[in-house]
């Protein structure tokens, strides 16, 4: 169109496109708040940083029940409209979330920080059987019809003559539930857009929500609501329904932390297992089992005693036990990797992912949950597509318990003191990163490996930086230190010390004692 009256008005967002695997979506996933700060600040991640499914910083926050995260992400002025691959928004997660018996105040809360910016319930377009099943009936309601009135006046509905009124009929219903005028209103718009003489047939028993996809009976395991289903499933509800991301009941069950809605889904399942998979995988390859891995031991313990394989691997070719490192740690989590280890078949448990990292790279922030996997089998030898083996992991992220006890399972230390491919040391990662206490534990090593870093740094020119009198020292008494070192260009200690402010009191002594050639 081409026009000098009419002005285009046009707004461009660029969205950066990152992997699932990616630092700050784990940062998101662990409720890791500083690190996520950190990473945003330093220009490592971006407000605008979104995975391959559309999922966004803000989406793995709302799914993972991140509080915290959500409000400061909301602060920093991110996309609140953005949708995933099923056009989902962050909002339709966090309510997701706050709908079964098991919802907390977080989850709640969660919702009504979305709350304040938009009416994204709206969105979903509920019929009444949907509304009825969650019982989230408008406040307006007194009436507050049961699942199994609105199901009679459907049939009725259906059932009615071709001639039928549909307008007077609505009418009868002004002074009730308006839940019930919603249905009939189906009907007489149905009615007003076909040919006369048609018949009119409503299925609302199965008819999907615009958000999920899911029918009342997916909403209804989702929520634990067993009474719900059972009504529904007496009533002719189909069970094998999938959603337009391929999900079936027992993902929409295995999204609940209590596992009521799954044990319903699952004496379904026993009715039909040629027909609906235990193993199926939705939009990204997930089955039921990685779902539940997120947050509820007892729905992984319920779905792989009805056989579900623990194997299966997702789009990211990670396996359930990633899933579970990938949640905040918490006792379930514990209980969770303590289930899914003790499975038969243990091949899972050193499953490597489209990164290269097995499971137990995610679970370094709980030593219990590290233990448990050392017991199980888990191999300390992995590396990922980096080169980095657990203890590069250990040490970038300062999880000084669980790098002690990863030495106990290195025998000869040679995992200990190895290179990555960028040619760093677990030692050179700590010391990166100023984790002071994951250097001590190496320092007390005989064999630290290369003290020299990729970027020419050696050992000894990190602890000037850091200024810690413990780490100087400890790093000026080991067997690797040499006087007189120097940066590729050409600095000494103690310049490297005068740079961070550092050059004064006992750093100062220390670096004249040890580093002078006196």
């Amino acid at each position: 169109m081409a026009s000098r009256s009419i002005k285009v008005r046009y707004n461009l967002n660029t969205y950066r496109m990152v992997s699932e695997g990616s630092e700050a979506m784990r940062y998101v996933k662990h409720g890791n708040l500083e690190k996520l700060k950190a990473s945003i600040e330093s220009g490592e991640a971006t407000i605008w940083d979104t995975a391959p499914d559309g999922w966004s910083l803000l989406h793995t926050a709302a799914y993972n029940r991140q509080l915290p995260i959500v409000k400061y992400l909301l602060e920093l002025g991110i996309d609140t409209q953005s949708g995933d691959v099923g056009s989902r928004k962050p909002a339709d997660l966090a309510i997701l979330k706050s709908i079964g018996h098991d919802a907390t105040q977080v989850e709640h809360d969660i919702v009504e920080v979305f709350s304040k910016k938009d009416d994204f319930l709206s969105d979903f377009e509920f019929t009444p059987i949907h509304i009825a099943v969650l019982e989230m009936y408008p406040p307006t309601d007194p009436e507050r019809p049961t699942l199994q009135e609105l199901i009679r006046l459907v049939d009725d509905a259906n059932n009615a003559p071709i001639q039928t009124n549909w307008a007077n009929w609505k009418s009868q219903y002004k002074k009730r539930s308006p839940l019930f005028s919603d249905v009939l209103e189906y009907f007489r718009a149905s009615a007003f857009e076909l040919p006369q003489g048609t018949k009119i047939i409503h299925n609302l028993l199965d008819r999907q929500d615009e958000k999920y996809s899911w029918t009342p009976l997916h909403w209804a395991a989702a929520a634990g609501r067993v009474d719900k289903m059972k009504i529904l499933m007496e009533h002719g509800a189909d069970p094998l329904i999938l959603s337009n991301l391929n999900a079936n009941i027992l993902h929409a069950a295995a999204e609940s932390k209590i596992d009521l809605g799954l044990a319903g889904a699952l004496s379904i399942w026993k009715c039909c297992p040629d027909q609906l998979d235990i193993n199926q995988q939705n939009r990204w390859a997930e089955t039921p089992l990685h779902v539940a891995s997120w947050c509820s031991a007892a729905c992984v313990k319920l779905l792989l005693e009805a056989g579900a394989a623990p194997d299966v691997q997702q789009e990211d070719d990670q396996v359930p036990l990633h899933c579970a490192g990938l949640s905040e740690r918490s006792p379930i989590r514990r209980e969770i990797v303590s289930i899914l280890c003790a499975c038969k078949s243990d091949s899972h448990i050193n499953t490597q992912d489209a990164d290269g990292r097995p499971p137990l790279f995610d679970f370094l922030d709980d030593p219990d949950c590290v233990e448990i996997l050392l017991k199980s089998g888990a191999r300390i030898d992995l590396t990922d597509k980096s080169g980095k083996n657990v203890f590069h992991h250990a040490c970038s992220l300062n999880q000084s318990q669980s790098l002690r006890l990863l030495l106990q399972h290195d025998s000869d230390l040679t995992l200990a003191t190895s290179k990555d491919d960028g040619g760093n040391t677990p030692l050179l990662e700590a010391l990166s990163n100023s984790h002071i206490e994951c250097a001590l534990i190496l320092l007390n090593l005989e064999n630290v490996g290369d003290i020299i870093s990729s970027e020419g740094w050696a050992a000894i020119h990190y602890a000037a930086k850091i200024g810690n009198i413990q780490l100087l020292e400890a790093v000026m008494k080991h067997p690797s230190f040499m006087k007189g070192m120097k940066t590729l260009d050409g600095r000494r200690v103690h310049t490297i010390a005068m740079e961070a402010g550092n050059w004064s009191g006992d750093v100062k002594e220390l670096v004249r004692k040890y580093d002078y050639f006196t």
